[in-house]
Parts: structure tokens; C-alpha cells; sequence
């Protein structure tokens, strides 16, 4: 048993008081400690390009532009795409470029990504 409920005495009528099993209050501690740290698990990929099953795109790296995209069994599906910015040219999502193109353009920084 993880915990359970019992009375509190209290002079609020209802009032209850949830007492954990040891093992629950370790558990209780390592997910507010994983979770103050900000090691919040990340997807293991992120959608790009979603129309069924049998078409969709992923991005399985941490960054858009760190590694091919990909099919959702993981096959490689070649999809690139570059962005221009003040006059300079980046890479902004795939690997799966042009020789002379990743050669001639740096990857964009991604700071954050979030799946809705």
C-alpha cells in the first residue's frame, strides 16, 4: 500500500490527513527533485509532417537540424530545409542536405522545442 486516508484531528469538520508508505514518500521526493532539476523527459521523437499512418515525418534528434528526419518505423525520410535570415543562410531542420549546401550554411540554434 502506497498511503492512505485517515481523520485529522482537527476542529474542521471533514478534515483528513493522507499518510504515505515510505515507499511513496521516496517516490514523492525523486519526481520533485527530477522535476526541480529540469529533467523532465523529453519524447523520444516529435511529429513534423502528420497525415496518416502511413505518411508522417518525425524528428527523433534533439534538435531539428541535428539528424535526418524520419519515418515513424524509423526508417530515414530525406526532408531538409533551409532559412535565410538578415542575408544568411541556415540550416533549419534535417541533415539530409546537399553536401555543398551543409557546407556552405551553419545550423540554426534551437533554444526550445514544445509539442501541442
Amino acid at each position: 500500500m502506497l498511503g492512505h486516508w485517515r481523520a485529522c484531528p482537527s476542529d474542521r469538520e471533514g478534515a483528513f490527513l493522507i499518510v504515505f508508505s515510505n515507499r511513496m514518500k521516496k517516490l514523492l521526493m525523486l519526481s520533485a527533485l527530477y522535476i526541480a532539476l529540469g529533467l523532465a523527459q523529453r519524447p523520444p521523437a516529435y511529429p513534423l509532417i502528420t497525415h496518416d499512418p502511413y505518411f508522417s515525418i518525425w524528428s527523433t534528434t534533439d534538435e531539428l537540424n541535428g539528424g535526418p528526419t524520419r519515418h515513424w518505423t524509423g526508417a530515414p525520410r530525406e526532408t531538409g530545409s533551409l532559412i535565410r535570415i538578415d542575408g544568411a543562410t541556415c540550416r533549419l531542420m534535417g541533415s539530409d542536405l546537399p553536401r555543398r549546401l551543409v557546407e556552405r550554411t551553419e545550423p540554426l540554434r534551437q533554444v526550445s522545442a514544445q509539442v501541442l
